[in-house]
């Protein structure tokens, strides 16, 4: 009879029968979209560390979207891989957030294409079919990459860009360019 909330009605609800909910002292959680979400609470994770996660997944795809959102889907796996492949590689850029939310490291981070995306994982409101499709596509390209269930693609890449040519980046000879197929419009570099 409760098979739609896990068999369990003590944590769980489905008030409209289409996702559970998480339910913690009568407080209900929805659920954003990712099963490593609820893996998170089923595993005892607070709904602090739930609320976290999704705020830097809506961040991390937004700042996808607001660097390659125009691009394929290869092209944005590429580009979330570099922006992860950067933890960690100065005292600057300990967690993913650290790395994001530094305009020096994307310049994408808070631009217009950023809040349109964070404005539509938020509220749902995006109304050209184009963009929320790309959006979409963002989000959905991060959750593995977030998760760790995804290889790197770039091969340790840990920068990008779009100009027309390689030999217009200005660091283009100070570091070693990796092609990653699928992604013509954009050269890597590690």
């Amino acid at each position: 009879m409760y098979s739609y909330c896990t068999n369990n009605p003590i944590c769980y609800s489905d008030s409209n029968g289409n996702m559970k909910e998480w339910v913690l002292n009568g407080v209900v959680y929805n659920y954003d979209g990712t099963a490593a979400d609820f893996k998170r609470l089923e595993y005892g994770q607070s709904p602090l560390a739930y609320e976290r996660a999704v705020k830097e997944q809506r961040t991390y795809a937004a700042t996808v979207y607001a660097e390659a959102g125009g691009q394929n889907k290869r092209t944005k796996q590429a580009v979330a891989h570099v922006m992860n492949n950067r933890v960690g590689t100065s005292k600057n850029t300990q967690t993913l957030m650290d790395v994001i939310c530094d305009k020096s490291q994307f310049n994408g981070y808070n631009s217009m294409m950023f809040q349109q995306a964070m404005n539509y994982y938020r509220e749902g409101i995006c109304d050209n079919p184009l963009d929320k499709e790309a959006m979409d596509e963002c989000m959905e390209v991060i959750i593995p990459i977030y998760n760790s269930f995804e290889a790197d693609i770039t091969d340790g890449a840990l920068f990008f860009h779009s100009l027309k040519n390689s030999s217009d980046w200005k660091y283009h000879e100070d570091y070693t360019q990796v092609y990653v197929s699928g992604t013509e419009k954009f050269w890597f570099y590690k």
